[in-house]
């Protein structure tokens, strides 16, 4: 997996005498560190993204997405529309490699950092090397190796939760050059108005997207956004005490699923794994401990959740969740060595043969069949959500059949995926 840079180039003046340097960042960090009226800090120094790099003679094509705020969930083409909670209609492009702007020095006594809370909005995708299934306590975690993920960076946290949220950041997807969405609205309209002169386009508010492959846990059928948020930071607090890990190394994604409920990976964001998940696994009852330790006796004894406990800069986007006396009561729920049950085999819906659908050879075959035997053409890889307690959240069919009476008639050639 490729790696994102922002570069800093020398120019004239007072950016002469700072070295030349590059920071590099995984497409999913990038996304949501490599944006526009974000701070980054290096050489002494702080620098904002200036432009991102346009190949010659193209241009920032953005694909259009929705996005669905209350449940957190990326919808890509047409929304469906429902309501007043229909989903919003957002152009978005890739995270791209970019260039920095100097801003000014900074001294060794300037202990805090800036960095814009985002807004960041997830969807696990139908492809994955496997896993292995465990059972906690009577409950469902699922081990999963190369999970296939797209994460959106839907723009500043204060400016999407706003009543009529702002989405996105101001990019001329001609030249890629980009103005803070805090700026003024005379620079704004001034960067709009110029771009559409020089570059022939409008000034678009985009998001940044980025896929991955990364290790997590799978954990379903959480009742709250609450009880998902609490685990979640509750795992990583007590990963961070007994095994020395930065708070970065474990990211968060809740996902509201069918019944309402939330379902939480908790992911490796490092490019083919750290080994973290594996030593939580191995260590679990010591993590769950550590854990509780110190949302027993919060050194600020806070009501709720706070800086000394539960929250950080990075998860504020959850900080209204968090709760350290419910975290304990969920924990109780996990309090036990994980169970191996069974190993969860590779899914790959990208591989599809000849235009069946199928992802294999013996799928193809039995697509050949159905055809032979002129049964209609089936939709194929269909992921279908699952009642909670079935130990899976979802399943992918091979081939699904529409009856015209309204039923749905599922194929597994080789088990339930």
């Amino acid at each position: 997996e490729g790696q994102i840079e922002a570069n800093f180039r020398r120019s004239a003046g007072i950016s002469a005498t700072i070295p030349e340097f590059a920071l590099r960042r995984s497409p999913i960090m990038a996304a949501r560190e490599f944006v526009p009226g974000n701070l980054l800090y290096a050489n002494g120094s702080r620098f904002k993204i200036n432009r991102y790099h346009v190949p010659v003679r193209e241009r920032l094509e953005p694909e259009t997405v929705h996005v669905d705020l209350p449940r957190r969930r990326i919808h890509g083409g047409e929304s469906s529309g429902y309501a007043e909670s229909a989903p919003l209609p957002m152009p978005v492009v890739e995270i791209s490699d970019c260039d920095l702007e100097h801003i000014s020095h900074i001294s060794d006594e300037e202990g805090n950092r800036f960095q814009v809370p985002v807004m960041m909005l997830g969807q696990l995708l139908p492809r994955h090397r496997g896993g292995s299934m465990y059972q906690v306590n009577g409950r469902n975690l699922q081990h999963m190796r190369g999970q296939a993920i797209r994460l959106l960076n839907a723009g500043p946290m204060d400016q999407v939760t706003q009543p009529k949220p702002k989405l996105g950041y101001p990019v001329c997807t001609v030249c890629g050059h980009v103005r803070s969405p805090y700026a003024s609205d005379e620079e704004l309209k001034n960067f709009r108005a110029l771009h559409k002169s020089t570059c022939g386009r409008e000034v678009e508010n985009v998001g940044f997207t980025a896929e991955a492959q990364v290790d997590g846990f799978w954990i379903p059928d959480l009742e709250s956004a609450s009880q998902a948020a609490s685990l979640a930071e509750s795992l990583r607090l007590g990963a961070q005490q007994v095994l020395e890990m930065d708070q970065d190394d474990l990211q968060v994604l809740l996902l509201q699923n069918a019944q309402d409920g939330y379902d939480l990976f908790l992911y490796d964001p490092m490019a083919g794994g750290s080994g973290v998940l594996s030593q939580v696994l191995r260590q679990w009852r010591e993590v769950l401990a550590a854990a509780r330790e110190v949302l027993t006796h919060c050194p600020s004894g806070c009501e709720k959740a706070c800086y000394d406990c539960l929250k950080d800069y990075g998860n504020v986007l959850y900080h209204k969740h968090l709760d350290r006396h419910l975290a304990l009561k969920v924990l109780e729920g996990y309090d036990d060595a994980p169970v191996h049950v069974t190993n969860l085999p590779a899914m790959d819906s990208l591989k599809q043969v000849a235009g069946t659908g199928a992802t294999n050879k013996a799928e193809y075959r039995l697509a050949k069949l159905l055809a032979w035997h002129q049964f209609p053409k089936p939709e194929a890889q269909v992921r279908i959500d699952l009642p909670p307690g079935l130990g899976i959240p979802y399943t992918i069919t091979d081939f699904l059949y529409e009856l015209p009476s309204g039923s749905r008639v599922a194929i597994y050639l080789d088990g339930l995926s």
